[in-house]
């Protein structure tokens, strides 16, 4: 009797945990489908994280490596940084994998804009993928020289190792490749996948005036790009300049800072600011010499918004910049340098692609 009861308890236990299973199963299956999430990106939900990630990117490089490498402000904690000129081989390593990353999401947008039906292109999103692509192309040719273009981000096509195309080449494909995007541009269509609006300029569906400022902020890059080949021959810059110029129907530009390539952020997640405290951009730092006195020599107004004033042994204030060909404990013997004034010194929302006019 006692084996029977057993016998019946096992098959009754095989029975409920087979049942639990096969359960278990079915509604695993059903929680691992989250109804938050897409099942498919578009074009539009690729273009806010590249606009973000890549403005944040720049401001971080810029508050930790060109601002001190420009002598804008220089470190007391060490003098092991960048202000004092102490360099290592792997500076740029973070700028080339990162900017390729994002061209590489920029390229995606025109991947899926080619496989829409012919009656439902966007050609909106290739123009602004076209941009965007010629915005961080600048930035490492400008760092690195020459770079893969024509071939990069190719793994698909079964291309591991791009080639290195040419400074010129890359100047060349920058300016061809803005000329096509200015073309693409369409006022009507807006961009029908982002229903909210994208970071930049709050473009949406039918939004002509958004249209406007990316066509602006495309024409204002190759601007900028033919004035940097302005003395180059073979670029023919001076005429494109003057054809560009004279036709602001055909090749609208920025005209005031309205126009900027300004992206604002919450500061909340997921748009969180790339610096959260005031206080970290004058903490055991300070303005140098070589800055001060630019800035003094220009007779630049934005010093006395820029800079603290200091106290000099005649009792007076004046600007006083750290002179770093001294060693950094001797640079107290001359007395306190500026720091950046902290009252504007504010929490990092608002990050410039391209300006017109810094005041």
């Amino acid at each position: 009797m006692k084996t029977n009861k057993l016998f019946k308890n096992i098959v009754w236990g095989m029975t409920l945990c087979g049942a639990l299973c096969t359960t278990s199963c079915t509604s695993f299956d059903e929680l691992n489908t989250d109804p938050t999430r897409m099942d498919e990106v578009n074009p539009g939900t690729l273009l806010n994280p590249i606009l973000y990630e890549t403005s944040v990117y720049n401001w971080k490089r810029y508050n930790s490596y060109t601002y001190d490498l420009m002598q804008c402000a220089v470190s007391t904690s060490s003098t092991n940084g960048v202000g004092w000129w102490y360099m290592t081989d792997s500076e740029g390593d973070g700028t080339w994998t990162t900017y390729y990353k994002w061209i590489n999401n920029a390229k995606e947008m025109m991947r899926l804009t080619g496989k829409l039906p012919e009656a439902s292109k966007q050609p909106n999103y290739d123009a602004i993928s076209l941009t965007l692509q010629c915005w961080l192309y600048q930035i490492l040719t400008d760092a690195f020289g020459d770079i893969p273009m024509s071939e990069a981000c190719s793994a698909d096509e079964g291309i591991l190792a791009p080639k290195f195309d040419t400074q010129q080449q890359v100047y060349q494909q920058i300016i061809d490749n803005l000329k096509t995007a200015n073309e693409l541009f369409d006022k009507a269509n807006g961009l029908i996948y982002n229903q909210s609006g994208e970071m930049l300029y709050k473009t949406s569906k039918g939004d002509a005036t958004g249209i406007l400022k990316w066509k602006k902020f495309c024409n204002s890059l190759r601007l900028r790009a033919l004035l940097r080949v302005i003395d180059v021959p073979e670029f023919n810059a001076k005429q494109e300049l003057r054809t560009m110029l004279t036709d602001p129907a055909t090749y609208p530009v920025f005209e005031s800072n309205d126009d900027a390539a300004l992206l604002a952020i919450s500061g909340t997640y997921p748009e969180e600011a790339p610096l959260t405290r005031p206080q970290d951009f004058t903490s055991y730092v300070q303005i140098s010499e070589f800055f001060v006195n630019l800035l003094k020599g220009w007779n630049d107004p934005r010093l006395q918004m820029y800079a603290t004033q200091v106290t000099l042994p005649d009792q007076t204030k004046d600007y006083v910049g750290l002179n770093i060909t001294v060693p950094v404990f001797l640079c107290y013997l001359w007395g306190p340098a500026s720091q950046m004034l902290i009252t504007k010194c504010r929490n990092a929302l608002n990050i410039h692609l391209l300006c017109s006019v810094l005041i």
